[in-house]
């Protein structure tokens, strides 16, 4: 039998006689019976826990700091303010009885790019594209994402995961 890829962590699990567990055992992500054909998933380079505090968005920002020689000084400033405003996201959406200290930043690096995460514990959601009758001052995050990143996307599972990609420099 061929090994199920976790679409989280990228570590490889056996598949079971009766079918593929349902939850990796790593990092608890929903698995959902794939081989493992696609490119396996690096370490993280950086995870930084986020608490629910107004600074969380500043503190991100700093801990990308060491990506600026790789992604050159425009990309860089566009990785500050993506990963800023998926961090501000789940300050204010994250339900008030999250666990905290499971959600967090993590920042994975390929040969051709890198791939900025946050993770939280919420009830997850469905991207919308901006309405024309939107508040101007509110929203504008994900379309900035969407916008500005190389790519970008959504993983559902035990822990909610948004992230956007970054092609080095």
């Amino acid at each position: 039998m061929l090994p199920i890829a976790c679409p989280t962590c990228g570590s490889s699990v056996p598949s079971a006689a009766a079918g593929a567990p349902a939850i990796c055992p790593g990092c608890c992500a929903l698995l959902s019976g794939e081989p493992i054909p696609r490119e396996r998933r690096p370490k993280p380079i950086l995870r930084m826990p986020l608490g629910r505090d107004p600074s969380a968005p500043g503190a991100a920002r700093h801990a990308l700091a060491g990506l600026r020689p790789e992604l050159g000084d425009s990309r860089f400033r566009v990785c500050e303010l993506l990963a800023s405003e998926l961090v501000m996201n789940v300050l204010h959406h994250a339900p008030a009885r999250s666990a905290w200290g499971a959600a967090d930043l993590r920042v994975r690096k390929y040969p051709d790019r890198v791939r900025v995460e946050v993770r939280d514990d919420g009830l997850g959601f469905m991207p919308r594209e901006r309405a024309p009758d939107q508040d101007l001052e509110s929203g504008w995050g994900l379309h900035l994402v969407r916008e500005l990143a190389d790519d970008w996307g959504l993983e559902p599972g035990v822990q909610n995961c948004v992230w956007f990609s970054l092609a080095l420099a």
